[in-house]
């Protein structure tokens, strides 16, 4: 093969690429099933018990130093749930950060999770095998019932009756009236016999694809079925909760049914077509409670079809604060003892868990995390990591020419991995920096990216992938919220300094942050910034009028209403429009967010979360792998997001009155 030492091959297609794995369902690496083979056993032991048992009380702990794969093993346990004959769902939890919001946190990302195909080549999403499951045994139940003979019973007792009168020649009203009972009675069974028939052709259809509950010619005898199923899993499940998810299947009603089974408080219109209660004046107790009972019911139908939920809390370096902590613990309580067929794995770094979560969970929380055994990930053997950059190669390149590749690197790469021990993610990193060296040159000769080069090729990575997939991607409120303060408060000293106002009030229910901006000892402007991804038009018109009032209040203060741009305007609204119109004459200042801007900043955000897991990393000159500091990600933001003039940032900063200007 020619120019097999150029690194110009990796360029092209990498099949190393640089960021770390963040989530299950975005992980299409290879897996080496060696590689963190106790703990995956360990855990499908759980899944097995949990399937068998599930009222049975479990969860499980894996702990891992960054990069030792703990995303990898969740990817292969999704995997491991589409492909068994025992299949079960997967969850992967964001770390919580509105803590006000435990419970409906926790059954958003459940909801989120179960919208996830199955796997790449059905059509069938988890939430959809769940509801499929519910009409598959409603109509057996159905199907079960001997129609044929009721019908042929009732058609002889309508014979007899007949040939009785011919006999007697005696006819009377009360025989008149005997007899239309027995053949109006003939003629239901008769239709039964039908209705059977019809739904036996629709579970032959549903058991050869599932994805037929969902499609618009679907027989009409599907909602006869679908009466007998709400009535068969009410003494389990609330009227309201199956009325909504049922309706989750009816493609115009589908994404007003997904809003309301997350917890949120939806407009109207969609109460209406829905037909549930408006939540809007609900207090937040009532939708913590709520939400709980939710996922109970999900609970009931998972451990009732044998499908149990593997809920995976991960990144656990950015539960910061001790509510954050008290948030995880009570998941995890409610999860092992208030839910069925839900099993909790968290994935922790050791000394993480030790010096932190171990000291400031309830006891009875760490018991149930620990027992019967904490699972432990691996370092790679070298021959492990020589396979997994085999296995890498294969993807990309396919068997031939990787094994080119793999054959003339081989020697090289086992000489690097026998020195030490390492994790999945150092060897793939080193693997990268080895076969990107110039020809004839030691790796340890060539210069690694500086952290500055890395984190900006990680930024442009994650920035691509949520801008690829803008279009399924949901913006929340409180990782934009978060992105926001890293703008806020990494802001380089020629610009601005932040000081929030009141610390202990960071965050209400409308205003997401106030603060003071300090651009000279004499000049300090008062600020609000309100984050707004409500759907509800009161909610929306409730947003608006805080910011009114602020600047009603503050003559030369700023205010700026955020809101993703594919959400309703609030202009199609009657008083969020009148709102609207009043905040903007005011001088309010607002950001609808579309690609380019939600791209940048759920893109930040997600770098402060890897750089906080130790997910980004440099090879110094010894081939010693660093993680990159929180200095240096700081200065990053400071110099680069700042400096390269983002769309979003130079729309704050033009409404600031700052002057842009570039920096290289």
């Amino acid at each position: 093969m020619d120019n097999i030492e150029s690194p110009d091959i990796l360029n092209e297609k990498d099949p190393f690429p640089s960021s770390s794995a963040e989530n299950p369902w975005e992980n299409i690496s290879p897996d080496v099933e060696s590689i963190n083979k106790h703990p995956f056993e360990k855990i499908c032991h759980l899944i097995e018990q949990k399937t068998k048992t599930p009222a049975l009380g479990l969860a499980g702990l894996v702990l891992g130093e960054a990069g030792g794969g703990k995303t990898h093993l969740t990817g292969r346990i999704l995997r491991h749930g589409i492909r068994t004959d025992s299949p079960f769902s997967l969850a992967y939890i964001e770390p919580i950060i509105d803590t006000q919001r435990t419970y409906r946190h926790l059954l958003s990302e459940i909801i989120i999770n179960l919208r996830h195909q199955t796997d790449k080549s059905s059509n069938i999403t988890q939430m959809g095998r769940i509801l499929t499951e519910i009409f598959k045994e409603t109509i057996e139940t159905e199907c079960r019932t001997s129609r044929r003979e009721t019908y042929d019973n009732s058609l002889k007792i309508l014979i007899k009756k007949a040939n009785t009168i011919l006999e007697t020649k005696k006819i009377s009203l009360s025989v008149i009236r005997d007899l239309g009972k027995i053949f109006k009675d003939v003629i239901v069974r008769k239709e039964r016999v039908a209705d059977k028939e019809n739904y036996q052709n629709i579970l032959a259809k549903l058991r050869k694809n599932p994805a037929y509950l969902f499609s618009p010619d679907i027989a009409p005898e599907i909602q006869d079925i679908e009466k007998k199923a709400m009535a068969s899993l009410r003494g389990s499940c609330a009227k309201t909760f199956l009325k909504v998810l049922f309706q989750y299947r009816i493609s115009e009603k589908r994404a007003a049914a997904e809003d309301w089974l997350k917890g949120e408080v939806i407009d109207e219109d969609e109460t209406s077509l829905l037909g549930t209660p408006d939540r809007h004046n609900a207090s937040e107790d009532f939708l913590e409670n709520e939400a709980r009972s939710i996922l109970k019911f999900i609970g009931v139908l998972l451990a009732r079809y044998g499908q149990p939920l593997v809920v995976c809390f991960d990144c656990m370096e950015n539960y910061e604060t001790d509510a954050q902590i008290r948030s995880f613990g009570k998941m995890i309580e409610f999860l092992v003892d208030g839910t069925a067929a839900m099993v909790p794995v968290a994935f922790v770094r050791g000394q993480l868990w030790e010096e932190k979560f171990r000291k400031k969970l309830d006891l009875h929380i760490t018991d149930r995390l620990e027992k019967p055994e904490k699972f432990e990930l691996e370092y790679c053997s070298p021959d492990q990591a020589i396979e997994l950059v085999r296995h890498r190669l294969i993807v990309v390149y396919g068997e031939n020419e990787a094994e080119n590749i793999y054959t003339s690197h081989k020697d090289a790469l086992t000489q690097i991995f026998e020195i030490g021990k390492y994790s999945p993610r150092d060897v793939i990193t080193l693997a990268k920096h080895h076969l990107t060296s110039p020809p004839e040159t030691d790796s340890k000769d060539t210069t690694s990216p500086s952290a500055f080069e890395k984190l900006r090729e990680e930024f442009e990575t994650r920035f691509q992938e949520i801008t690829d997939n803008f279009e399924t991607y949901e913006l929340r409120r409180e990782i934009l919220r978060e992105a926001l303060k890293l703008y806020l408060t990494q802001s380089p000293e020629s610009k601005f300094e932040v000081s929030f106002s009141n610390p202990s009030d960071f965050q209400t229910k409308y205003v997401d942050i106030s603060c003071e901006i300090r651009f000279s000892e004499n000049l300090i402007v008062p600020s609000v910034f309100i984050i707004d991804m409500t759907k509800n038009h009161s909610s929306v018109a409730a947003h608006l009028k805080r910011g009114i009032v602020f600047l009603e209040n503050n003559a030369f203060g700023k205010a700026f209403y955020i809101r993703d741009e594919r959400h309703k305007h609030p202009s199609e609204w009657k008083i969020p429009k009148e709102n609207f119109i009043h905040f903007k004459s005011l001088g309010g200042n607002t950001v609808f967010l579309d690609r380019e801007q939600a791209g940048t900043w759920c893109a930040l955000e997600r770098l402060s979360r890897a750089v906080k897991e130790q997910g980004v990393t440099v090879i110094d000159v010894n081939n010693h792998i660093e993680p990159v500091s929180q200095e240096e990600f700081a200065l990053f933001v400071r110099e680069k997001i700042h400096g390269r003039g983002y769309k979003v940032f130079k729309d704050f900063d033009r409404a600031l009155g700052i002057s842009f200007q570039r920096t290289t």
